[in-house]
C-alpha cells in the first residue's frame, strides 16, 4: 500500500477541496445572495442587495465620466478599487460604499415612514420600475445577452432578477414617498410670509393652462428630425386645433388621446399654477407677454425642442412668490427630518459580507 499517496490524497481533500468549493460558491453568487453585508437602521442587506446600491453609484459615475475615448475618470476599472485611492486617502471602494450607505439609509427611512402611514402607491408612482426594466430589456437584447448575465455584469455576482427588482422597487417607493411628503407637508402662513420677506423671490401671477404637447416624428432613415418632420408636425398641430375649435368641450379627450407628454395626458392636459420656469420658453413667452382673457388659445411649433403645443389660457393662479416659499419650506422640512433620522442610524458591517461587497 502506498501510504504516501494516501496521505497526499487526504491533504487534497482537507485543504484544496474546501477552497475549490468556496471559489465555486463565490462565482455562483450563492453566498452573495444570502450572506448579510450590512445592517442599516435595523434593516439588514445581504451582499447582493448592497451591491445594487454600490454598483448603481459606480455605474452612474462611470457613465458621467465616459467619453468616446473611454473612461475619463481617476481610477482603473480593470483593477481593484480597494487599492486605488482618492485625494483624501480613502479608497474608491470606500467612496462608493459610502454613497451606497447613504442611498440605503434613505430607502430605509422613507420605506418605514410609508409603511407606518399605510401609504398606497399609485400606478404612476410605480411606473419608473417598469421603465427601468424595459430599458434593461432593450439594452440586453441589443447586446445579445441574457437577463441573468446582464444583471451580473452591471451589479455583480449574485445579482438576480428578484433581488434587483426588489431593491429597485424599494428605491422607487422611497423616492415616491419623499416626493409625496414634499408636495403635501403642512406649512403655516406665518412661515410663508416670513420666508418671502427674508428671501424676496420673484413675484408675479402664475398661470392656469391646458396644454397638449405633440412630438415631431423622426425620419425613418436618418433617425433625425428634419425640415419635413417639422412641416408634418405643424400640419398635425393644425388638425388638432381644428378638432378643438369644432368642439372645445372635447379638449380632455383630445389630451388623453394625442398628448405625447405622459404626465399631461394623465392630467387631461390640465397644468395649474405654471411659472415661467415650468414652461418651454416659447410657451412662457406667449403666456406671460401681453394680456389674456380666459379661453384664449394658441398653437406653437418650437423647432428648438422639436415639439408642437396647443395652449389654452384658463386664468391666473397663485402668486409665484407664495408658491416658491411653500416649495422651499416643504423641502426644508422634509430634508431636515430625513437628516435627523438617518444621522441617528447605526450602520453595522458583517465581516464576511463586507469582504464580498463590490466583488
Amino acid at each position: 500500500m502506498n501510504t504516501g499517496n494516501a496521505k497526499q490524497s487526504r491533504i487534497f481533500y482537507l485543504i484544496l477541496v474546501p477552497i475549490i468549493l468556496v471559489v465555486i460558491l463565490l462565482n455562483s453568487g450563492f453566498l452573495q445572495a444570502r450572506i448579510p453585508a450590512v445592517t442599516v437602521g435595523g434593516s439588514r442587506f445581504n451582499v447582493a442587495q448592497f451591491n445594487y446600491y454600490y454598483f448603481t453609484e459606480l455605474n452612474s459615475y462611470i457613465e458621467d465620466n465616459f467619453d468616446e475615448d473611454g473612461l475619463n475618470g481617476p481610477f482603473d476599472q480593470s483593477a481593484s478599487l480597494k487599492t486605488q485611492y482618492r485625494e483624501d486617502g480613502s479608497s474608491w471602494w470606500e467612496y462608493f460604499c459610502t454613497l451606497a450607505e447613504n442611498d440605503m439609509k434613505k430607502v430605509v427611512y422613507y420605506s418605514n415612514l410609508a409603511e407606518t402611514a399605510g401609504y398606497e402607491f399609485s400606478e404612476e408612482e410605480l411606473a419608473p420600475i417598469q421603465t427601468q426594466m424595459d430599458a434593461i430589456e432593450e439594452d440586453r437584447l441589443l447586446n445579445s445577452i441574457s437577463l441573468s448575465n446582464y444583471l451580473v455584469a452591471y451589479w455583480g455576482v449574485g445579482m438576480t432578477e428578484a433581488i434587483y427588482t426588489g431593491e429597485l422597487t424599494r428605491q422607487v417607493k422611497a423616492e415616491a414617498y419623499q416626493t409625496y411628503l414634499m408636495e403635501t407637508a403642512s406649512v403655516s402662513n406665518e412661515d410663508i410670509e416670513s420666508w418671502i420677506e427674508e428671501n424676496a423671490p420673484d413675484s408675479y401671477a402664475s398661470a392656469n393652462l391646458r396644454i397638449i404637447v405633440l412630438d415631431a416624428a423622426e425620419d425613418r432613415f436618418t433617425g433625425e428630425v428634419e425640415e419635413q418632420q417639422l412641416t408634418d408636425l405643424a400640419e398635425k398641430l393644425a388638425r388638432l386645433v381644428e378638432r378643438y375649435e369644432a368642439d372645445p368641450s372635447a379638449f380632455a379627450e383630445l389630451a388623453v388621446s394625442f398628448c405625447d407628454d405622459a404626465d399631461l395626458a394623465e392630467a387631461e392636459g390640465i397644468a395649474l399654477n405654471c411659472t415661467r420656469s415650468d414652461l418651454p420658453d416659447l410657451v412662457a413667452e406667449w403666456v406671460f407677454t401681453g394680456e389674456h382673457q380666459e379661453g384664449d388659445y394658441t398653437s406653437l411649433v418650437d423647432e428648438s425642442t422639436e415639439k408642437g403645443y396647443l395652449v389654452i389660457f384658463d386664468g391666473w393662479g397663485e402668486d409665484v412668490s407664495w408658491l416658491t416659499a411653500v416649495k422651499a419650506l416643504r423641502q426644508e422640512q422634509v430634508t431636515d427630518a430625513e437628516t435627523a433620522a438617518t444621522n441617528a442610524y447605526t450602520i453595522s458591517y458583517h465581516t464576511l459580507g463586507k469582504r464580498l461587497i463590490g466583488g
